[in-house]
């Protein structure tokens, strides 16, 4: 199955979901119920170098039996973020960025069409940054050229964090040495590193080894309407929150070397897996705005489709706002659900049919 042919269906049936004419998928249904607005009441302290959080919850906030009963977070079902579909200015542009600074690699791209105008030679291209050790079930960045009028990147995509783990991976014995002592001059360092040309702020991380594009980082009005989402309907960790609540790390669960299922898709063999990360919006913006340039988000699972549909509509009902767009509907080898969280962002569950 081709994740660029299902994710450039997603982003079509995405687009007309509310149209009258929308034919080709399930009717959208939408779930809504009240969510409490109240600050979150959870304290967990930031990530040891080791991956690991030590943390306490309130009884306003997801426990962790609850998350363990949950399809999509058990260890069976082997989730994880697959990838983000981002709609940019020029797919080439975008990916020689990755590929210059971060010798990323393109695991899967579609040519430009013959008859379209623009002078980029690809249309759409998946690029990853592995993890020291491989590419495979990485989580990836899917590069759609932009077809809106106006490109917005919005306030909702914060950042894209790099591990810093990543110069060493890319660096050969002589720079390595550099680093130490200082005389690798050849480098560029963060703020002489060319810009993203899209305008997202990439910021270079500490984080434990595992996935080099560590953090995949958004905005959100309501962490706490957030975390329940994330947590309770999607399944997923809370690994850290700051005592403030002005950020809170998610991730689906990591699994040790000696646990080697061969149909685990979990890249967390190799370490830590990409972390999902909320802000809160900041204050000096008066609403979140979305944009155009990130479109969704995809978590690929190996849980039994069936009964995560059956699960999500009760969680969905008990724990939030949301937006189911698509039902369980099969594309390209693939069953996919399509939610929205609390803030509208679109979450694409893929899994086997």
């Amino acid at each position: 199955m081709s994740f660029c042919c299902l994710s450039l269906a997603l982003m079509m049936t995405a687009v007309q979901a509310f149209q009258p004419s929308w034919s080709s998928f399930p009717r959208p249904h939408v779930i809504t119920t009240a969510t409490s607005t109240s600050s979150t009441g959870t304290t967990v302290a930031f990530m040891k170098a080791n991956g690991d959080a030590s943390h306490s919850s309130s009884s306003s906030n997801p426990s962790a039996e609850e998350n363990s009963e949950n399809l999509l977070g058990q260890s069976s079902a082997a989730s994880r973020l697959s990838h983000a579909m981002l709609q940019v200015q020029s797919v080439d542009d975008t990916v020689a960025f990755w590929q210059d600074t971060k010798n990323a690699q393109i695991t899967a791209s579609s040519p430009t069409a013959e008859t379209d105008k623009s002078s980029d030679k690809l249309w759409s291209a998946f690029v990853v940054l592995g993890n020291g050790k491989s590419v495979e079930d990485c989580f990836a960045l899917e590069l759609v050229r932009n077809k809106h009028k106006e490109f917005q990147l919005g306030t909702g995509l914060s950042y894209l964090g790099v591990s810093k783990l990543i110069q060493f991976a890319n660096a050969n014995f002589q720079d390595l040495v550099g680093l130490f002592d200082g005389s690798n001059k050849g480098k560029p360092n963060e703020e002489e590193e060319a810009k993203e040309p899209n305008g997202i702020p990439i910021v270079s991380c500490a984080s434990a080894p595992g996935d080099f594009l560590a953090r995949f980082c958004l905005r959100c009005t309501n962490m706490e309407a957030t975390a329940k989402f994330y947590t309770i309907v999607l399944g997923m960790e809370l690994a850290a929150m700051d005592e403030n609540g002005k950020m809170m790390c998610l991730r689906y669960g990591t699994r040790k070397k000696d646990d080697d299922k061969k149909d685990d898709t979990s890249s967390s063999f190799y370490g830590v897996p990409t972390t999902l990360v909320f802000e809160p919006v900041n204050k000096e913006e008066s609403s979140l705005e979305i944009g155009n340039c990130f479109d969704h988000l995809v978590i690929k699972t190996n849980a039994d489709m069936e009964k995560v549909w059956e699960q999500l509509q009760g969680l969905v009902e008990n724990n939030g706002d949301c937006t189911i767009f698509i039902k369980p509907t099969e594309m390209f080898g693939q069953k996919v659900i399509g939610l929205m969280d609390p803030d509208g962002y679109k979450i694409i569950l893929a899994g086997k049919v």
